[in-house]
């Protein structure tokens, strides 16, 4: 490869695994929308509820999506996907040093993410600080909470790890 090339690819790696863990989203966003709506709200399912208005609606997916939003959903996969395509493309990418620019990709996003997610937790506000009409963080909306600390903390370390394998068998 020439001096260009290798420039190139160090210069366009982090742009492109943001980009493509945009691109990512999309189909996530659609895929939960989807599940959501083709377990429909008859009555005739395994799990039903009682509405406020007193309108029986049934659950699909044994339940799930009457005890889980869709918001919530997607939530907590966006928190993995986007660290998680964006690490694996950087990967891919960068010619050489794959293992060193991961891990600082990593270590860098985990910073970014406890500073977002301890604000969060203090200010109430989660991923949508300061949007109208938000009660914060009470009864089960915690649960939520941890859930995207945590699975958003596995979406940087499962290619990290992967890289940090990789690195030692080669050595």
């Amino acid at each position: 490869m020439t001096l260009v090339l290798l420039t190139l690819r160090w210069v366009i790696a982090v742009p492109a695994g943001l980009a493509a863990s945009v691109l990512v989203m999309f189909p996530v966003h659609w895929g939960i929308l989807l599940l959501y709506s083709l377990t429909g709200s008859s009555s005739e399912t395994l799990v039903t509820i009682v509405g406020d208005d007193g309108e029986v609606r049934g659950c699909g997916l044994m339940g799930l999506t009457c005890l889980v939003s869709a918001e919530s959903l997607e939530r907590v996969a966006q928190a993995f996907v986007a660290p998680f395509v964006t690490l694996t493309v950087v990967a891919r990418l960068v010619p050489t040093q794959k293992f060193y620019a991961v891990a600082a990709l990593c270590a860098l996003y985990l910073v970014v993410f406890g500073a977002i997610m301890g604000l969060a937790a203090v200010t109430g506000g989660g991923p949508m600080i300061g949007r109208v009409g938000f009660e914060g963080y009470s009864g089960w909306r915690w649960l939520e909470f941890v859930a995207v600390s945590a699975i958003g903390v596995s979406g940087a370390v499962v290619p990290f790890y992967r890289q940090l394998q990789t690195w030692r068998d080669t050595r």
